[in-house]
């Protein structure tokens, strides 16, 4: 499935919001929401004003995960007694895909569309179950199985997307690439996609099982989509210079060993804003060269 995309096939006038998906990777975990230190789609925001970003950035998710919002792999769910309760939630009590993660500290909210009707799905804070409702205290039947579409797939179909996707599956990447170009697929034309490759973490350098793991995959991925694929290696001189970032010697140490500085991130994986802006600046700089 190799290039996916050419210049020929962007149209003008379609839209130019650009929904960034993934884990804690694209939440921007590490990043300081103040000053410098900033998620990569807040760094883009930055440098591509006045345009729309939008961040679906989930801590912790999954490749199937993050495809369910992405509306790459169906939600099929069932709810108790196959009936919305007006105002009060219906208890789903079986669904396909376990893509809402709860944090630790508030419930997650996910609104969409089942069988024609607006919902939202809750899951509560500290419990593995899901409850749904339909808006305006809808009463009516909801066949068993049936899909649910996130209004974050919708929302998302017709604009620039980029996908961050398979930190959290180190080292298994056996459905990375399937579910990328299912996510390309569910997209409309014209299908404007960058994907970025998987980031070795600080303790994953080269001579590692994992770091073999992971190139092996970029590199499958790169092959993939020549067109659309962002490195995830290590900053250049260039690049670093750029953001006025100097490295220490520990950082140099870190990038001639394949991973991003310890400079540059908060823990052995989380990357902190200049990090961030690294990987901002490498998307930017392609969107511009598409004139997406």
């Amino acid at each position: 499935m190799a290039n996916i995309l050419t210049l020929d096939d962007y149209t003008p006038g379609v839209s130019t919001e650009i929904h960034c998906f993934g884990d804690s990777l694209t939440a921007g975990a590490g990043a300081n929401q103040t000053d410098f230190y900033l998620s990569y789609p807040d760094h883009l925001k930055n440098s591509l004003y006045p345009r729309t970003i939008v961040n679906h950035g989930i801590g912790g998710q999954t490749i199937e995960e993050i495809a369910c919002r992405q509306g790459a792999r169906p939600i099929y769910l069932t709810i108790e007694n196959n009936t919305f309760l007006g105002t009060s939630n219906s208890l789903i009590t079986d669904i396909s895909n376990d893509f809402v993660q709860a944090p630790s500290t508030q419930d997650r909210y996910v609104t969409g569309i089942i069988c024609g009707v607006p919902a939202i799905i809750t899951r509560t804070v500290g419990t593995t179950h899901y409850v749904i409702r339909g808006f305006g205290g809808s009463i009516r039947n909801i066949l068993p199985n049936s899909i649910f579409y996130p209004d974050s797939a919708y929302n998302a179909k017709h604009s620039i997307q980029v996908l961050w996707l398979g930190r959290n599956n180190v080292p298994d990447f056996s459905i990375l690439l399937q579910t990328i170009n299912n996510a390309i697929l569910y997209m409309e034309k014209p299908r404007r996609v960058l994907v970025i490759g998987v980031l070795p973490a600080l303790n994953e350098p080269m001579g590692t099982s994992r770091y073999t793991a992971i190139t092996a995959v970029n590199s499958t991925l790169k092959n993939t989509y020549p067109n659309n694929y962002i490195e995830s290696t290590p900053p250049t001189t260039e690049e670093m210079s750029f953001i006025r970032y100097s490295p220490s010697e520990d950082d140099i140490i870190d990038i001639n060993k394949g991973v991003f500085p310890g400079g540059m991130r908060t823990d052995s994986i989380h990357l902190n804003g200049f990090g961030y802006n690294i990987m901002a600046n490498r998307v930017a700089k392609m969107i511009k060269q598409y004139n997406w």
